[in-house]
């Protein structure tokens, strides 16, 4: 319980502020590799496949691209069965497409347009067990705006997942 507290404390000073980190930029490839890296030890079960192109740079700082990223597969690793499956690719057009597709038991419609609200969890069933706040994609989400990007999520029960993310290339 206190574990719990202690992260929705954090959770709430990060929503808190509202300055934006200027200048920076990530280089989408190396900051999943890094998710990729670090989630070895906390999932070991999880396999994720990093598909991104090795030259695509974003107009977001470094850490903050790692933050969203790590938060939307630790969410794939939370709601998978045993062995979840995450790929991450982008794709390019006027902006960058960062595509976070799981195997997981997937989001049941009438709860897609809830995620992004603070505090609301899909299944609270959950929270003892894992430790969710519920601020996990409101904060994610407000860090994607604030970098002048939006995402969107699409689900389908027994399917599993994908989380559309869209940046600003930097040129």
């Amino acid at each position: 319980e206190t574990r719990r507290m202690k992260r929705m404390i954090e959770e709430l000073l990060q929503l808190a502020r509202r300055e934006r980190l200027d200048g920076g930029h990530a280089n989408v490839y190396d900051v999943v590799e890094a998710v990729a890296l670090q989630m070895q030890y906390v999932a070991p079960q999880l396999t994720l496949h990093n598909q991104a192109k090795q030259d695509v740079h974003v107009n977001v700082p470094d850490s903050v691209l790692h933050h969203i990223i790590k938060n939307i597969v630790e969410n794939a690793v939370k709601y998978s069965d045993d062995k979840p499956i995450v790929y991450v690719r982008t794709i390019l057009d006027e902006r960058c497409r960062i595509e976070i597709e799981d195997n997981g038991q997937g989001i049941d419609a009438q709860h897609l347009p809830h995620i992004f609200d603070r505090f609301y969890r899909v299944d609270d069933a959950r929270v003892h067990v894992q430790g969710s706040t519920g601020l996990g994609l409101s904060i994610t989400k407000m860090l994607i705006q604030r970098y002048g990007g939006d995402i969107e999520v699409h689900s389908q029960i027994g399917k599993g997942t994908i989380f559309l993310l869209r940046f600003a290339m930097k040129m």
